[in-house]
C-alpha cells in the first residue's frame, strides 16, 4: 500500500514536467523554423538588395509551409518590413502540445540581426 502511495505521489510531480518539456520540444520545433525563415529573408535581401513579395503565408522564403489543417504544428506568418522583418509562428489550437504557444521572430534582414520571444510554454 505505501508502495503505491510513494508511486502516485511521484507520478503527480512528474506528469506535470513531462508535459511542459513536450511543449517546449514544440516550441524549439516553431523557433527553428522561424530562425530558417528568416535567413532566406536575409539572403534574399543580399542577394536582390532588397526584400521579396511579402505574402502573409511566407512562401516567398520558405516554399510551401505545411498548415495546421495538414498536420503541422504551428502556423507560420510574415510580416513587417526590410529592417522589422517579423516571422510569427502560432500553435494550432487543436493540439495539446502547441496550443497557446507562440514563438516572434523579429529581425533586420539588412544587418542579419534577429532576436525570438517564445510565450505560452
Amino acid at each position: 500500500m505505501i508502495v503505491i502511495v510513494i508511486v502516485g505521489i511521484l507520478s503527480a510531480i512528474a506528469l506535470p514536467n513531462f508535459l511542459n518539456q513536450t511543449k517546449k520540444a514544440a516550441a524549439t520545433e516553431a523557433k527553428q523554423q522561424t530562425s530558417s525563415i528568416f535567413k532566406q529573408a536575409h539572403a534574399y535581401v543580399l542577394e536582390n538588395g532588397k526584400l521579396g513579395d511579402l505574402s502573409s503565408n511566407c512562401s516567398a522564403y520558405a516554399g510551401t509551409l505545411t498548415s495546421v489543417g495538414e498536420g503541422a504544428g504551428f502556423a507560420y506568418v510574415c510580416s513587417g518590413s526590410q529592417t522589422a522583418f517579423k516571422v510569427t509562428a502560432t500553435g494550432d489550437s487543436t493540439n495539446t502540445n502547441t496550443k497557446d504557444v507562440v514563438v516572434t521572430l523579429t529581425g533586420d534582414c539588412d544587418k542579419g540581426t534577429s532576436e525570438i520571444v517564445t510565450t505560452g510554454v
